[in-house]
C-alpha cells in the first residue's frame, strides 16, 4: 500500500516552473514563481535561473545548463543558435525583478545567472552593459563560458564597433576561452561592413592558423567578406 506523498514546501513550485519554462510559457512559470513567493515558499537556484533564460529570449526543453550541442540521438535537426536574441523575445524588466529578488533572498548566483542577463542587454541593444554583466561574473569568482560574452561580442559587431568587440574578445582570451566559428563569422562581417579590409584579412590568416576546416556558415561569411570588397571576387574551383 503506497503512503500519501507530500511535497516538500517549494518543489511543487519547481515542477510547475520547470514544465512551464520547457514549453516557453512565460504566464504559466511566473503565475507559479508568483505565488510560491507569495506563499513564502522556499525556491532553489535552479528555478530562479530557468525563468532568467526564459527572460533571456530561451526555453529549456529539459535541457538548460546543459552543452548547447545536440546529441547524437537527436532526430531533427538542430536549431541555429541565437547568440542574441531579439528585442521582443526578451522581459527585461521580469529578469530585473527575479535578480534582484535572488540578491535580497542570498541565492547564489551562477554563470547562467549572468548569462541570460548578458543575453538580455544585448538584445535590447546594450552591448557595454553586457560586457560588464560578464566581468562581474568574474569579479565573483565564478567560471565563465564563452556563451557568457558571446552576446556581448555580438551585439558589438552588430552595432558597428569593431573596438568593443575586440575588447570584448580580449576578455574571452583573458578568461583562457576560445572563441567559435560564430564569432569568427560576424567579426568578419563587421570588418566587411566597415571597410576594413586589412583587418579582415589578417583574421583570415589567424583563421587557417586555428581552424582546421570551415563549417558551410562560416565558409558562407568569407565568401561574402571577399564578395562586399569592390575591387575583389570569388572563383569558383573544383580541386581533384
Amino acid at each position: 500500500r503506497k503512503k500519501n506523498f507530500t511535497p516538500k514546501p517549494g518543489q511543487q513550485a519547481r515542477r510547475e516552473i520547470d514544465v512551464a519554462c520547457s514549453k516557453g510559457d512565460f504566464a504559466a512559470a511566473f503565475a507559479a514563481f508568483d505565488a510560491a513567493v507569495d506563499a513564502g515558499d522556499p525556491l532553489q537556484p535552479h528555478s530562479f535561473n530557468v525563468l532568467l533564460h526564459l527572460c533571456s529570449g530561451g526555453t529549456t526543453g529539459g535541457n538548460y545548463g546543459k552543452d548547447d550541442a545536440a546529441s547524437n540521438n537527436d532526430v531533427a535537426a538542430p536549431q541555429a543558435k541565437v547568440v542574441v536574441p531579439s528585442a521582443d523575445a526578451v522581459h527585461a524588466e521580469r529578469a530585473n525583478a527575479i535578480f534582484n529578488k535572488m540578491v535580497t533572498l542570498d541565492i547564489p548566483r551562477t554563470e547562467m545567472t549572468y548569462t541570460a542577463l548578458a543575453r538580455i542587454e544585448a538584445a535590447t541593444g546594450e552591448p557595454r552593459k553586457a560586457l560588464d554583466i560578464a566581468k562581474r561574473l568574474i569579479d565573483e569568482r565564478l567560471t565563465p563560458k564563452l556563451r557568457t560574452f558571446a552576446p556581448a561580442l555580438h551585439a558589438f559587431c552588430i552595432k558597428g564597433d569593431i573596438a568593443g568587440a575586440l575588447e570584448t574578445e580580449a576578455a574571452i582570451t583573458n578568461a583562457g576561452i576560445e572563441i567559435s566559428e560564430l564569432e569568427y563569422a560576424v567579426l568578419l562581417t563587421a570588418y566587411a561592413d566597415a571597410s576594413r579590409w586589412e583587418d579582415g584579412l589578417a583574421l583570415l590568416r589567424r583563421m587557417r592558423e586555428e581552424i582546421r576546416s570551415l563549417a558551410p556558415p562560416l565558409m558562407e561569411s568569407v565568401r561574402s567578406f571577399f564578395q562586399s570588397h569592390p575591387q575583389w571576387g570569388v572563383e569558383e574551383s573544383v580541386v581533384v
